[in-house]
């Protein structure tokens, strides 16, 4: 009888970790390393999505035509993202254990933010909960993966209003030479 219970017990524990998604080691995740700059053209509007925060129709005009470069920093437990165009320089910190932390806009609103790897480790995803200008809560998620070429970086940015209302854009950037970079 105590035999069975043990084996129970570890049949059990057996099939409850094999249920439980393993992320993959920190060196099978995608190096999101380097220098990459937006490409306008292959990239989606955020227009719709810019102006359900508030942002004004000038600033809206103005950053549809803005180059945006991102440097990113990977390490195992962290992304540091340096956001930079003529206009702005901006540094985003992700811990990617998806525990949600204070952050501040660099408008400085002040919000919650969290990141974590997804899709087997192949993405990784920052999700923020925001305030749009009309007193609404949403949630802006920002989704990063590594095309199959290791040169391209598909940034899907998604804003989803409490009432439902989502609205989605894709960025495409594209890796700087080593060169190009310095």
């Amino acid at each position: 009888m105590r035999l069975s219970i043990v084996i129970v017990s570890a049949l059990t524990l057996f099939s409850a970790v094999q249920g439980v998604p393993q992320e993959p080691a920190a060196d099978q995740h995608p190096d999101f390393t380097g220098v990459w700059r937006l490409d306008l053209d292959a990239s989606t509007s955020l227009d719709a999505m810019l102006k359900l925060q508030g942002i004004s129709r000038f600033k809206r005009h103005a950053m549809a035509k803005t180059v945006v470069t991102q440097t990113i920093e990977q390490q195992p437990d962290r992304i540091t993202i340096h956001v930079d165009s003529k206009h702005r320089h901006a540094v985003e910190d992700l811990v990617l254990d998806g525990r949600f932390r204070p952050a501040t806009t660099p408008d400085g609103q002040k919000i919650t933010r969290r990141a974590f790897w997804t899709d087997g480790g192949r993405a990784v995803v920052a999700e923020a909960r925001v305030v749009l200008k009309d007193g609404r809560p949403a949630v802006l998620r920002t989704e990063r993966r590594m095309a199959e070429d290791g040169a391209t970086l598909v940034m899907l940015v998604i804003l989803t209003a409490e009432d439902g209302t989502r609205l989605e854009a894709t960025r495409i950037f594209r890796r700087v030479p080593t060169e190009e970079a310095s």
